[in-house]
């Protein structure tokens, strides 16, 4: 149809351009971060304390607030690992 001949080139172009944006973007926040002096990982995050951190963080969400994903204990824990300065260390 003439609506699929018009879109198929609009899709891929977006396909193609979208990615390309997005990962322009995110360098352009860590930039922006680190001109700011705000840190890609976090020191006061101690692996023995994100379990607890997690519980507590799970019992003070609430799902009635705007935010982009709801994340249970297990999500919050994976999040402060990822974070974490000791994270990094381990990395490497």
């Amino acid at each position: 149809t003439m609506f699929t001949h018009f879109f198929n080139p609009v899709v891929q172009f977006l396909g193609t351009i979208i990615p390309f944006a997005a990962e322009h973007f995110v360098r352009a926040i860590k930039k922006m971060n680190a001109d700011m002096g705000i840190p890609a990982k976090l020191s006061c995050i101690r692996p023995e304390d994100i379990e607890t951190m997690s519980r507590f963080a799970d019992r003070e969400g609430n799902p009635l607030y705007p935010v982009p994903r709801l994340m249970d204990a297990r999500d919050l824990q994976q999040f402060y690992a990822l974070v974490s300065e000791e994270n990094e260390t381990a990395a490497h």
